[in-house]
């Protein structure tokens, strides 16, 4: 139980971390800076300055959004370690 409690813990307190580099990294500036392959697509006359807004504003909530869908799985198989059915 004092395992489950300290992972429960940790798990919090360092969640942060990896939601920062999520934030950081998936934003389109920084994304086109790791893969330079989209370059060409982030041209003004390939694409509107309004769609790159909208995804540079989507972008980041969908990459954050799905990396926090695995938070309630390992929340539940700690749970399911300690002995308690969700």
């Amino acid at each position: 139980r004092l395992v489950v409690l300290a992972a429960t813990f940790w798990l919090m307190f360092f969640w942060t971390i990896p939601v920062g580099l999520i934030t950081t990294f998936s934003q389109l500036e920084n994304l086109v800076r790791l893969f330079p392959v989209l370059k060409p697509i982030m041209h003004d006359h390939v694409m509107s300055p309004r769609v790159r807004d909208v995804l540079s504003s989507f972008i980041p909530v969908l990459v954050l959004k799905g990396f926090m869908s695995l938070l309630p799985y390992i929340l539940g198989a700690m749970a399911m370690m300690e002995g308690i059915e969700a």
